[in-house]
């Protein structure tokens, strides 16, 4: 399935023991061959177990649902983000078409800034 217009999903994550890490609402911008890319904006509502916070910076994620991590992308730097990518180790994610279910691992891979999008996309794709 591929977006042609913009749908609204969810996405939700938990820890890897079941507990609730964060959810919100997403612009679905690609489904289709195992990648899910969405977009979530700056002032967008992230719930956690114990607050609602707005996210922000718009930021792009990219999950996959045959590869143990996610990638996401800030479009711009800003506090306390240092950079604009970074990978998080995690499960396959799940995409019913209306919600994306991904477990974190709570590790974090942080791409450098003086890195380019080639090289990284190297690093990504031999993980």
């Amino acid at each position: 399935m591929t977006a042609s217009v913009a749908k609204r999903v969810r996405v939700r994550s938990t820890r890897y023991d079941g507990s609730l890490r964060d959810v919100f609402d997403a612009e679905l911008l690609q489904a289709e061959d195992g990648v899910i890319r969405v977009r979530i904006y700056a002032g967008t509502i992230v719930t956690t177990a114990t607050s609602d916070t707005p996210e922000i910076a718009t930021a792009t994620q990219i999950f996959f649902t045959d590869r143990w991590f996610n990638v996401n992308h800030f479009h711009e730097i800003v506090a306390p983000y240092s950079n604009l990518w970074y990978a998080n180790l995690s499960m396959p994610a799940e995409f019913d078409g209306a919600e994306v279910r991904w477990v974190d691992f709570d590790r974090d891979n942080q791409i450098s800034p003086s890195i380019s999008t080639s090289c990284a996309t190297r690093l990504w794709a031999s993980s």
